[in-house]
């Protein structure tokens, strides 16, 4: 009987550190001119952690989140708790709602193509100079093929 209980305080502690799992979310891209993107296992500053940005993201608490804007923009703004993204939408809308530019292609600053928010590492979408050279590398690619090709 004392090894079927110790068995269960194992296994419950394995679940509770399993819920607390520290989250990775993409991080980058918050501007149009600079769409490079990097990681963070940091939450933003928000309400729900005293406006600090020293809290360990995880996946229990916290969810990533990108806004996936008109003319293939997507911008990862990183992690927050969950009790602060529905603000965080709200505030980067409003930015959004600054730039002229922005605003007129994302109605009233949000996003035209909506937001992701996930829990798993690096869930979130992000624009990179990765994406545009995969881009650049299918066209020459595609461009090699039909030049063979009509040989």
């Amino acid at each position: 009987m004392a090894r079927i209980g110790f068995a269960l305080v194992v296994v419950l502690g394995c679940v509770v550190l399993a819920n607390a799992a520290t989250l990775t979310c993409k991080k980058g891209a918050v501007a149009q001119t600079d769409k490079s993107c990097g990681t963070t296992t940091m939450a933003e500053p928000g309400a729900a952690n005293g406006l600090a940005s020293d809290t360990e993201c995880t996946t229990e608490n916290h969810q990533c989140l990108t806004a996936k804007y008109a003319g293939d923009w997507l911008a990862a703004y990183g992690c927050y708790h969950n009790d602060d993204v529905a603000v965080a939408k709200i505030f980067w809308a409003g930015l959004c709602q600054l730039d002229t530019k922005c605003n007129d292609h994302n109605d009233d600053g949000v996003p035209a193509n909506g937001y992701t928010t996930c829990t798993t590492n690096e869930c979130n979408e992000c624009n990179s100079a990765g994406s545009l050279q995969s881009s650049a590398a299918l066209v020459s690619i595609a461009t090699f093929f039909v030049v063979l090709m009509s040989r």
